[in-house]
C-alpha cells in the first residue's frame, strides 16, 4: 500500500513547500522569557507549531505565549529555549537534544511527528525512535525533569487543491498517534496529551498569533499539574571551607567549547553590550558592572563600568562561581565568605565586598558568563533585585543569540 501512497505524499509534501516559501518565520532569538522569581525552565524541541510559521518572533510563537500564561498561572519567571526547525523527525531529534544542556530544564516539550507522517514513517519504527528521544531525556536530564509529549497535529489546509493529497499523511499521522500513546503509556515522569485545537482556527493566514495563544492555553493546562516543585535558590549560598577549584571535565570542555563558538572573546567593546552594564549599575547604584564571559583560565569583560582593566585570572573571578549555578549567585559581605577573604579582589586596591551575578548560558545551554554587579560596602539583595538583574542578563544573553549562527538551531 505504501508504494503507492508515498508518490502521493511526497507530492503534498513539495506542493507544500512551495506553498509555504513565503509564509513568515521567526527570526531573532530562539526562546522566549517571562519575568518573575525562581524561573521554570523549559525546552521546546520538534516541528511544524514549534518552527513558529506564520509571525516573526517566538514570542508571538508558542514560545512566548508558554512563557507568558505558565508565569501568570505560577507567579514564577518562565524561560522556554526552542530546538525547531522543518525537517526534525523522531529520528533525528536526538541529535538535536545531544546539542542541548539537558540538566538545567525541568520540562521537555516534544512536538515531533509531522514529519515523519509525511514520510509514511514505519510505525513501530518510529515508536522505537520516539522511546529512544524519551528515554535520553531521563537519563541525561535533571532527577526532577517532565516531559510532555504531544501528538501530531492536524496537517494545515494549505490550499484547496492539495486537500486529496493531504489524506494519505493524515491517516498515517493518527496510527503514529496511536503508536506514541502505547510508548508513552507507562513511563515515569511522561505525558501524553493530544494536540490542543484552536478556538477560532485561522482562515485567513496560516497561522496567527492568537492561534498560538489558543494552542498555549492547551499546552499551559496540562503543564501545570506536572511542573516539579521549585528548586529553592538562596541568595547566599552555604560557605565551603576551602576555595573552589577549576575541575577540568567532560562538562567544561563543552562549555568551553560554546564560549569560543560564539566567537566574542577579545572582541572590541560594543556600545550596546556598555550600555547595558551601566544600565545595571545605575539600576542597582553600585560602584560597578560588567557583562564577563569565562574562558580556560581568565574572566574576561565584554563590558564594564567602575573597573579599569578588562580580564581576571579565573581563581579570582566570582563569576566563575556564578556559571556554576542556574540562577542568581548573590555574595552579600565577601570578606565574611571563606571562599573569597583572601582573594586579591578583596584584600586589594579595589576593597570589593558585595557581589551578585546572574549566568548567560549559550544557544546550546552551557553557562558562559555572567552580567553582575559588585560595590565596596556589603549590602543585601532582595527578590526584586533578582528578577531585575535576570530581565538584564536575558537581555544580554537574547543580543547574543541573535548574532549565533549554529545550524541546528535555526528554523528551516
Amino acid at each position: 500500500m505504501n508504494a503507492v501512497m508515498k508518490p502521493l505524499a511526497r507530492a503534498w509534501r513539495r506542493a507544500a513547500l512551495v506553498a509555504t516559501r513565503d509564509v513568515p518565520r521567526p527570526v531573532g532569538p530562539m526562546g522566549a522569557h517571562a519575568s518573575g522569581s525562581n524561573p521554570i525552565r523549559v525546552l521546546l524541541l520538534g516541528s511544524g507549531p514549534a518552527v513558529g510559521w506564520g509571525v516573526l518572533s517566538h514570542d508571538l510563537a508558542l514560545p512566548g505565549n508558554i512563557a507568558r500564561i505558565l508565569s501568570q498561572r505560577t507567579h514564577r519567571g518562565v524561560d522556554v529555549d526552542v530546538v525547531a526547525n522543518s525537517t526534525i523527525t523522531a529520528h533525528n531529534a536526538i541529535y538535536s537534544l545531544e546539542a542541548q544542556h539537558l540538566p538545567d530544564y525541568d520540562v521537555a516539550i516534544l512536538l515531533i511527528g509531522i514529519n515523519d507522517a509525511l514520510d509514511l514513517a514505519p510505525v513501530r519504527k518510529w515508536g522505537q525512535h520516539m522511546g529512544r528521544v524519551m528515554e535520553h531525556l531521563r537519563t541525561n536530564g535533571a532527577p526532577h525533569l517532565q516531559t510532555l509529549v504531544l501528538t501530531t497535529p492536524p496537517l494545515p489546509k494549505l490550499q484547496p487543491m492539495l486537500a486529496f493529497g493531504r489524506v494519505v499523511p493524515d491517516r498515517h499521522r493518527r496510527l503514529l498517534d496511536a503508536e506514541l500513546a502505547r510508548v508513552c503509556a507507562g513511563r515515569e515522569a511522561v505525558t501524553l496529551m493530544q494536540f490542543p485545537v484552536a478556538e477560532e482556527p485561522d482562515v485567513h493566514r496560516y497561522r496567527s498569533p492568537r492561534t498560538y495563544r489558543s494552542w498555549s492555553q492547551g499546552i499551559v493546562d496540562e503543564l501545570v499539574p506536572i511542573l516539579p516543585p521549585p528548586r529553592l535558590h538562596p541568595i547566599a549560598l552555604a560557605q565551603p571551607t576551602a576555595p573552589t577549584r577549576i575541575v577540568t571535565s567532560v562538562g567544561e570542555d563543552r562549555r568551553q567549547r560554546a564560549v569560543d563558538r560564539l566567537g566574542i572573546l577579545d572582541t572590541a567593546p560594543e556600545e550596546r553590550f556598555s550600555r547595558l552594564a551601566a544600565a545595571a549599575q545605575q539600576l542597582f547604584d553600585t560602584s560597578s558592572a560588567a557583562l564577563s564571559f569565562i574562558d580556560k583560565d581568565r574572566q574576561w569583560f565584554k563590558a564594564h563600568v567602575g573597573v579599569d582593566f578588562v580580564e581576571l585570572p579565573r581563581d579570582q573571578a566570582m563569576c566563575d562561581h556564578t556559571i556554576r549555578e542556574d540562577s542568581v549567585f548573590v555574595v552579600p559581605d565577601a570578606s565574611l565568605d571563606a571562599r573569597f577573604k583572601n582573594n586579591p579582589l578583596i584584600t586589594g586596591p579595589s576593597h570589593l565586598r558585595f557581589y551578585a551575578g546572574f549566568p548567560i548560558t549559550s544557544p546550546t545551554g552551557e553557562r558562559v558568563g555572567a552580567l553582575c554587579v559588585f560595590d565596596e560596602n556589603p549590602r543585601e539583595f532582595s527578590e526584586g533585585d533578582i528578577v531585575l538583574l535576570r530581565n538584564l542578563a536575558l537581555l544580554a544573553q537574547d543580543m547574543l543569540w541573535v548574532e549565533d549562527e549554529i545550524p541546528q538551531l535555526r528554523p528551516v
